[in-house]
C-alpha cells in the first residue's frame, strides 16, 4: 500500500519500531484506539499513548522521532481492550474484560510538556459489580448521546445485564438497570446476578440466546427510535426496550413535541382495538410526564433537563424481533459479534446491521418499530376492568419485525475473529467493518438512492476490501484490534486501523463528489452532427474555434457500438401449416396445393439465407475497422510512449517534457506544503477557546456583577456606599444655600450688636462639630471613589 503524505509514512515508521510480538486472535471486540481532534490516542497493554497529530505533521519530514506522551493512571492495572471516547472528548473510558475506569483527558497544551508522563485522573466504576470474582465479562460500553453533562455511561455486560452510570453523580452504583433476558422490569431493579445465572442442570434452551454481545441506541426524529435501546445475542437475536433515557438527560424539545403530537393523533382514530389503546394511553402519560418537566420560558430552546418518568410502570421487553425470510439452520449456528443502527438522511427506517464471527453481514430494514411498551397495570380508567387480559394481549402481541435486505459473506475464513462495526463520521450510508483478515467497508448508498421507488430495488450494497492484512498464501493472519475514521480541516480525511502487533495503518480516504444530474449534457453521437459545407469551414471564426481543438485530440473510427438488428419475427420460416391428411400406404400425389406449400418454404428459407448472408457481411466489415482501430491505437500510443521517454523531445526552452513534468511535480509538492504550513499558523494564531487572561477578566467582570446586583451583605454594603455618592452630590447643591444663610445671619448680628464671649464659643463649637462632619464625609467619599476606578 503506499501513501502519498511523508507525515503518514513517519507515522508509519515510528509504530514500525514499537512493533511487540505476534498475539493470538481475541476472544472478543477490541478497539484500542481512537482520535480526539487531531491527537491520536491508542492502548499498548495497561498503558495509554497520545501524541499530536497536527504537531506530526507540521515538523521536518526528514525528521521520524514522535513526541508520544503516557498518560499515568496507576488505577489501570489490567489489560485494555476498549478506548470509548464522550461526545466532549474530555472522557475517555478505558475498558478491560472485568473493568472499567474513566480517564480525564489532558488539555490540548499537553505536546509541549517536557516529561513523557502525564498526570490524569482516573475514576474507577462499577467496581462491585464487574471487578469482583465470578462477575460476567464485558460485552459492550459507551456513552450516551443525551447525557445532561455527558457523564453517562452504559456498560452491557455478557450475562446480559445492562448499567447505566453517571460519573459527575456516583461511579460505583448505576443508576439503572436493566436486563435483556426478563420479561419485564423497572429500571434499577436487576441486581447482581452473576452467580443466579449459571445452570445447574440440563436444559433444551440454547444457552447463546441469554448470552448478550453488543447493544445500540436506534435514531430518528419523529419515532420512538432515539428512546430505544436495542440489544444482540450470540444467536443473533435482537431484542428491544423502550422507552429508555438518561437519569439525568438532556431532552430535545422538538423531538418530544413531535413524538406527543403524532401519539395524539394516532390515539384520535383508535376506535375499537383496546389493546392499541392501552398502549397508546401509557405511551400518552408517559409523554406527558415528560413535557411537565419542561420549565416556563424552556419552550423554544434546544433542550430540557428531564428524568425519566417511573409511575408508567416495567418496561415491557420487546421480542426477539422476527427476522423475514427467517435464516437457514447453518446461518442461524452462527455465532452473533456486533450490531449498528444507522438512519441515513431521507430514510424513513432504521437499518440494522449485524455482523457474525462466520464473515457474514446481514443488512435488515425495520419493517414493525419497536414502541414504548409497560407491563403494568396503569392505564386508563376507562378499561381497568379488562386490564388483565389486555396485559396478557400485551406479553403475547406480534414481535417487532425486520426484513433482510441482503445478507453479505464477506470472507470465506475460519479465523474471521470477532468483528466489529464502525461509523463514517461524513457519510452516514458508509460503515466499516475491522476484523481479522483486515478492513471493509460497506456503502449503502446504491439502493438507498432508490429506496423512493420500492418496486425496482435491484441493486446491492457496495462492498470495498479497504485493508488487507493476510494473503492468500500464508496461513496467519494479523487481526485489526482498533479502527477509527477522522475528518479534519488540517490533517484529511484519513482511516486509522491498528493491528495486534502495534502496528499502524494509515489510508487516506477520497470524498465523494456531488454531480448534478441536470447540469450534465449529453453530447450527440458523431453520426449524428450536422454537415458543414467547405465554405464554412475555410472561414475561421470564434464559433468553430472549440471544433477545431477537439479536431486535434484522437478521434477513434469506431463512432457508436456495433449493434446488430435480430432478425424480424414476421421473417420466420413458416413451416406451421399442414397439408391434408393423406394415405401414407398410396402413392404421393403432387397436387397445386403441394406445390404452393413448397414454393412459399423455398422462397422464406432463400430470404433468411440473403439475412444470414449480410448479417456475416457486417461483422466482417465491423471486425476489419476494429482491426485498423486497434493498429491505429498502438501506433498512437508508441507515439506518446516515445514523447513521454524521450527526454531530449525539447517542448520549450532548453528542457524536455519529462523535465518539465518532474518540474511541475515539485513545484506542487512545494505548494502542498507551504499551504500546510500556512494552515498551521493560521490555526496556532486562531484561538477557538478563550485564553487564560481573557478567563480571569470575565470572571472579575462576573465578580463585580455579583458585587453590584447582589442580595447578599456585601452586595447590600456596596449599594449603601453608592447612595453616599448620590449623598454628596445634594450636598453640593446645599452649600449655596448655607453660605446665603450664613451671610444673611452675619448682617443681622452686625445690626444687633457684638455677640457674647460665650456665645461665640458655642458656635465656634458647633462650627467645628459640623467640620469634622464634613471632612469625615469627604474622606469616605474620596475611598469610594478610588474603589470604583480600582474595580
Amino acid at each position: 500500500m503506499e501513501y502519498q503524505e511523508e507525515w503518514l509514512e513517519n507515522l508509519i515508521e515510528a509504530f514500525a519500531e514499537r512493533k511487540s510480538d505476534i498475539q493470538q486472535l481475541n476472544d472478543s471486540k477490541s478497539n484500542k484506539l481512537v482520535i480526539r481532534n487531531s491527537d491520536l490516542i491508542f492502548a499498548e497493554r495497561n498503558e495509554i499513548k497520545i501524541m499530536s497529530l497536527s504537531e506530526l505533521k507540521a515538523s521536518d519530514p526528514s525528521t521520524s522521532n514522535i513526541n508520544l506522551k503516557t498518560l499515568h493512571t496507576p488505577t489501570i492495572t489490567f489489560d485494555i481492550q476498549s478506548l470509548v471516547l464522550n461526545s466532549t472528548k474530555k472522557l475517555l473510558a478505558v475498558v478491560g474484560s472485568h473493568q472499567v475506569v474513566v480517564v480525564v483527558l489532558p488539555r490540548p497544551g499537553y505536546s509541549k510538556l517536557v516529561t513523557p508522563l502525564i498526570e490524569c485522573r482516573s475514576i474507577q466504576v462499577g467496581q462491585y459489580y464487574h471487578a469482583i470474582k465470578g462477575s460476567s465479562e464485558i460485552a459492550k460500553v459507551d456513552w450516551h448521546p443525551w447525557s445532561l453533562s455527558a457523564s453517562s455511561l452504559m456498560v452491557l455486560t455478557r450475562d446480559a445485564n445492562f448499567r447505566e452510570y453517571d460519573i459527575s453523580i456516583d461511579s460505583e452504583d448505576p443508576q439503572q438497570s436493566i436486563s435483556f433476558v426478563q420479561a419485564a422490569a423497572m429500571p434499577g431493579s436487576v441486581t447482581n446476578q452473576q452467580f443466579s445465572n449459571k445452570s445447574k442442570g440440563f436444559s433444551a434452551d440454547d444457552e447463546r440466546s441469554t448470552e448478550c454481545v453488543s447493544f445500540d441506541i436506534g435514531r430518528g426524529d419523529s419515532d420512538w427510535g432515539p428512546l430505544t435501546l436495542y440489544g444482540l445475542m450470540k444467536n443473533g437475536d435482537v431484542f428491544a426496550i423502550c422507552p429508555f433515557m438518561p437519569n439525568n438527560a438532556q431532552v430535545p424539545t422538538s423531538y418530544i413535541q413531535n413524538l406527543k403530537g403524532i401519539t395524539e393523533a394516532k390515539l384520535m382514530k383508535v376506535t375499537e382495538d383496546s389493546l392499541i389503546e392501552a398502549r397508546l394511553s401509557q405511551q400518552m402519560r408517559w409523554l406527558n410526564a415528560v413535557v411537565k418537566q419542561i420549565k416556563l420560558g424552556e419552550e423554544n430552546i434546544a433542550g430540557f433537563k428531564c428524568n425519566p418518568p417511573r409511575a408508567t410502570g416495567s418496561l415491557l421487553r420487546q421480542g426477539p424481533y422476527l427476522v423475514q425470510p427467517a435464516p437457514t439452520d447453518e446461518e442461524y449456528e452462527s455465532d452473533a459479534s456486533d450490531i449498528l443502527i444507522i438512519r441515513p438522511k431521507d430514510c424513513p427506517v432504521d437499518i440494522f446491521v449485524v455482523a457474525f464471527t462466520d464473515g457474514r453481514v446481514d443488512i435488515c430494514l425495520e419493517v414493525v418499530k419497536a414502541e414504548g411498551r409497560w407491563s403494568s397495570k396503569a392505564v386508563s380508567t376507562n378499561i381497568c376492568m379488562k386490564m388483565d387480559l389486555i396485559i396478557l394481549q400485551e406479553s403475547h402481541a406480534t414481535p417487532p419485525i425486520i426484513s433482510t435486505y441482503e445478507s453479505i459473506k464477506i470472507l470465506q475464513s475460519h479465523d474471521f475473529g470477532y468483528p466489529t462495526l464502525s461509523k463514517d463520521p461524513i457519510y452516514e450510508d458508509t460503515i466499516y467493518i475491522s476484523h481479522a483478515e483486515g478492513v471493509h467497508a460497506l456503502v449503502f448508498k446504491p439502493w438507498l438512492d432508490e429506496l423512493d421507488q420500492v418496486d425496482s430495488l435491484t441493486r446491492d450494497s457496495t462492498l470495498v476490501h479497504v485493508i488487507r492484512t493476510s494473503t492468500t498464501s500464508s496461513a496467519q493472519s494479523t487481526p485489526i484490534v482498533a479502527l477509527d475514521v477522522i475528518n479534519d480541516a488540517y490533517l484529511g480525511y484519513l482511516l486509522f486501523a491498528l493491528t495486534n502487533t502495534m502496528q499502524i495503518l494509515p489510508l487516506d480516504l477520497s470524498l465523494r463528489v456531488q454531480t448534478d444530474p441536470e447540469t450534465i449534457e449529453t453530447k450527440p453521437k458523431p453520426q449524428m452532427l450536422p454537415k458543414v459545407s467547405d465554405s464554412a469551414t475555410s472561414k475561421p471564426s470564434s464559433s468553430n474555434q472549440a471544433s477545431n481543438e477537439e479536431r486535434k485530440l484522437y478521434s477513434s473510427l469506431l463512432e457508436s457500438p456495433f449493434i446488430q438488428d435480430q432478425p424480424d419475427g414476421s421473417n420466420k420460416i413458416n413451416l406451421s401449416h399442414k397439408l391434408a391428411p393423406v394415405n401414407t400406404r398410396a402413392e404421393i400425389q403432387v397436387t397445386p396445393q403441394t406445390l404452393r406449400y413448397m414454393g412459399g418454404v423455398v422462397e422464406n428459407v432463400r430470404h433468411h439465407n440473403q439475412n444470414s448472408i449480410q448479417t456475416g457481411n457486417n461483422i466482417q466489415d465491423r471486425l476489419s475497422l476494429q482491426l485498423k482501430e486497434t493498429e491505429k491505437q498502438i501506433e498512437k500510443l508508441a507515439h506518446v510512449a516515445k514523447i513521454a521517454t524521450n527526454p531530449s523531445n525539447e517542448a520549450g526552452v532548453g528542457t524536455g517534457k519529462g523535465a518539465r513534468v518532474e518540474k511541475v511535480s515539485n513545484e506542487q509538492s512545494e505548494l502542498l506544503k507551504r499551504m500546510d504550513n500556512l494552515l498551521q499558523r493560521l490555526m496556532d494564531k486562531h484561538q477557538p477557546t478563550l485564553s487564560t487572561h481573557e478567563k480571569k477578566w470575565f470572571a472579575e467582570l462576573g465578580r463585580i456583577r455579583d458585587e453590584v446586583s447582589g442580595t447578599d451583605s456585601k452586595g447590600r454594603a456596596l449599594q449603601a456606599r453608592m447612595s453616599r455618592v448620590g449623598l454628596s452630590h445634594q450636598l453640593e447643591l446645599l452649600k449655596p444655600q448655607v453660605q446665603s444663610y450664613e451671610a444673611t445671619e452675619a448682617i443681622k448680628r452686625s445690626q444687633t450688636g457684638i455677640i457674647g464671649s460665650s456665645q461665640i464659643a458655642k458656635v465656634e463649637s458647633v462650627l467645628q462639630d459640623e467640620t469634622k462632619a464634613i471632612e469625615e464625609l469627604r474622606v469616605k467619599l474620596d475611598t469610594v471613589t478610588k474603589l470604583l476606578r480600582t474595580e
